[in-house]
């Protein structure tokens, strides 16, 4: 009876050993896996990361140059404004002009 669980003994040690090794190589397996599966989220990611950074360069870009004729604009609304004052002023002059002539 010894000999029999002894026997017993050895064959669920030689089969906790496999086991064992099955999960480490398991193991072994899901981590290069995991690690693949890390690269290519990092390549993902990274790729994302440059759309953005594209992205946001052309959207400053397109913002100041937005700005850039909007400054434009307003000073050319500016110049119009201002041209309109002088004309005014010089037809208030002629005006007055007139009426002392008058």
């Amino acid at each position: 009876m010894d000999k029999e669980l002894i026997k017993e003994k050895k064959q669920n040690f030689k089969n906790l050993f496999t086991n064992n090794k099955k999960n480490e190589n398991l193991l072994i397996q899901n981590k290069s896996e995991r690690e693949n599966e890390n690269e290519s989220e990092n390549h993902i990611l990274s790729q994302e990361i440059q759309d953005l950074f594209v992205w946001s360069e052309n959207a400053q870009e397109s913002l100041c140059n937005g700005l850039k004729t909007r400054k434009t604009r307003f000073l050319s609304v500016d110049k119009y404004k201002f041209l309109q004052e002088i004309k005014k002023k010089h037809i208030d002059e002629n005006s007055m002009r007139k009426k002392k002539k008058d």
